[in-house]
């Protein structure tokens, strides 16, 4: 899942956003949780796969905006470091998680390899990011 806020952009793995997204569901309010569960049961019901698959990502981006996970990537990340873009990938345990910059097509990005929690919270993040530059 591809998305952009402001002058920077963020990769996704699908899994890795619907991860995150039914994490932070679970600790949102009733109300939203309720209206994040009935939209994503109707989009689960359309039959036509491509129109299904691009209402997930639509889906996604829009909670991911509407839960604040992208704001808190986004500013954890731009407040520290000058990049063009961010691409975030799940790993299994603290000891795989590292972040460093890569260039890709001449752009600055940093890749994060983080478990699902820590990209919920802002300190955990600003500790992954700690050292690259």
């Amino acid at each position: 899942m591809h998305i952009e806020s402001g002058s920077i952009w963020l990769d996704f793995a699908p899994e890795l956003a619907e991860e995150i997204l039914r994490l932070a569901a679970d600790s949102a309010s009733e109300q939203e949780r309720r209206a994040y569960v009935e939209e994503r049961e109707a989009i689960s019901g359309i039959e036509i796969v491509d129109i299904r698959e691009d209402a997930f990502r639509s889906f996604d981006a829009r909670w991911i905006d509407r839960f604040g996970i992208l704001e808190r990537i986004r500013t954890s990340i731009l407040d520290e470091i000058p990049i063009s873009g961010c691409s975030l990938h799940r790993v299994r345990t603290r000891e795989e998680e590292r972040s460093h910059i890569a260039s890709v097509r001449g752009q600055r990005v940093l890749r994060i390899y983080a478990m699902v929690p820590t990209l919920l919270s802002r300190p955990a993040l600003r500790t992954l990011l700690r050292g690259v530059e």
